[in-house]
């Protein structure tokens, strides 16, 4: 098929059938093997959430994820994920404001597109009444000190999660249970026994993802808890 080269934004060459030298390059990054793809350095600019578009945050670059990760938040939003996001060079200052914080009532359409190369204490650290779907998260790594899965670590109330695929990951805790995508489950509020709590999974896949933890670990969820036994 055709194949074009670029420079930034300018085509450089055009056609059928190219031939790519073997010949080692630093401008280009070319090595025997042919095309080596560098991961862009962070640009801590652009950590800014963008606005809403007819009702939908959407996030196209690294440091917009990062933004929303720290920032948290109580309000009803919708978030749809409009490119694949490489969080490799996420430094650890954004890392640690990940810790702490609270989602509620968030919707997050992941357009079948991926989420790779994540790590840190957290992902959504706290979260109630989430709305995930069509997501893929590819070769994340989530430890932190308490209860820890790769994509929550502790979730409250009612949640769905559709379509939603993690691969080659793990989430890990000396201090806790930990979740192949949700660490830890409770009520919204622990001590009223007649509130129920519902999570599903629906066309969700695990592959080559591991969950340990100090008191309990398990595939999709670490712990389902509450009064009853004693925890909050």
């Amino acid at each position: 098929g055709k194949v074009k080269l670029y420079a930034g934004d300018n085509v450089l060459k055009s056609a059928e059938n190219i031939e790519i030298p073997l010949v080692g390059n630093k401008r280009t990054n070319l090595v025997f093997s042919g095309f080596q793809i560098s991961v862009p350095e962070w640009d801590s600019s652009k950590e800014t959430v963008p606005g809403e578009s007819d009702g939908w945050i959407t996030i196209t670059e690294p440091e917009q994820l990062a933004a929303l990760l720290m920032a948290g938040t109580t309000e009803s939003i919708q978030v749809k994920i409009g490119s694949t996001l490489n969080m490799e060079k996420m430094p650890q200052d954004v890392k640690n404001k990940i810790v702490g914080k609270s989602f509620s009532s968030l919707t997050l359409d992941g357009n079948g597109l991926t989420i790779k190369n994540f790590s840190a204490p957290a992902f959504f650290a706290n979260a109630a009444g989430l709305t995930v779907s069509n997501l893929v998260l590819d070769n994340f790594k989530v430890e932190g000190n308490g209860h820890v899965g790769t994509l929550v670590n502790t979730l409250k109330g009612r949640s769905t999660f559709t379509n939603v695929t993690v691969s080659n990951s793990s989430a890990t805790t000396s201090n806790g249970a930990a979740g192949g995508v949700v660490g830890y489950i409770v009520r919204n509020t622990p001590t009223l026994r007649s509130e129920r709590v519902s999570v599903s999974f629906d066309n969700c896949d695990l592959s080559a993802v591991i969950a340990t933890g100090s008191l309990t670990d398990g595939k999709f969820v670490g712990r389902l808890s509450g009064y009853d036994n004693g925890e909050v």
